[in-house]
């Protein structure tokens, strides 16, 4: 295993508890498990289908409390195309089971890989729209680095390290808004079709309206790629 990615790895989880801890404004988290089955249709065709459930566990504000409440399950669906090996296109649709209100998400995307010395670097820009009480338009861009532990490549029965960054704006009545998302995970991957990631996803909304808030999941994912 690598310890220079390994100390970076911890490095954000200090950093993330430490910002969290110590702010005035909200934070919370708890459990973020996911799953994604993904298949071919044709040569340059992929669909993918994919579940996301946020469980808290705990609440900080002015006192901190340690209790289970339910946030949110996101139901998804993309229909990819590859133009190459490295660049796609993607359109999807998310239905959210949310604790306040449900809603509904059409989702717009553009990827690019590159793949450097010991590697892989990724570019998403991601349109979305969510329709709920209020519609909600958003830009968001992700950078990510994928890291092999051991070894030029990631190979079956090997660990890596992922990590990524997703600054977002959206705009809903007129008003601005600014989040970030930082996230580090180790994966192990078991063989081409199967793999599993498990790590932090630390996420930051608000910025530019009061009552700033934290938030930490513990994030495991499953993927099956047939």
């Amino acid at each position: 295993m690598n310890h220079s990615f390994l100390t970076i790895f911890l490095s954000m989880l200090l950093v993330c508890l430490s910002l969290g801890a110590s702010a005035q404004q909200d934070f919370y988290g708890g459990l973020f498990p996911e799953a994604a089955l993904s298949y071919k249709i044709g040569s340059n065709w992929k669909i993918t289908h994919k579940v996301e459930n946020q469980n808290g566990l705990f609440y900080t504000s002015k006192e901190q409390t340690w209790r289970y409440f339910y946030e949110r399950t996101d139901l998804q669906s993309f229909v990819a195309y590859s133009i190459s090996p490295f660049l796609s296109i993607t359109a999807g649709y998310q239905y959210r089971l949310d604790s306040d209100a449900n809603s509904h998400r059409s989702i717009q995307q553009l990827s690019y890989v590159q793949k450097a010395i010991r590697s892989r670097l990724g570019h998403r820009i991601r349109l979305d729209q969510t329709y709920g009480n209020d519609f909600l338009f958003r830009f968001r861009y992700r950078f990510s680095v994928e890291v092999p532990l051991s070894g030029l490549s990631v190979d079956p029965n090997e660990w890596y390290l992922k990590m990524s960054d997703e600054p977002i704006i959206g705009f809903e009545k007129g008003k601005t808004s600014l989040e970030n998302r930082l996230a580090g995970a180790f994966g192990y991957h078991i063989n081409d079709h199967h793999k599993i990631e498990s790590g932090l996803d630390y996420r930051t909304d608000r910025w530019l309206a009061d009552g700033f808030r934290h938030r930490l999941w513990y994030k495991i994912s499953y993927y099956v790629n047939l």
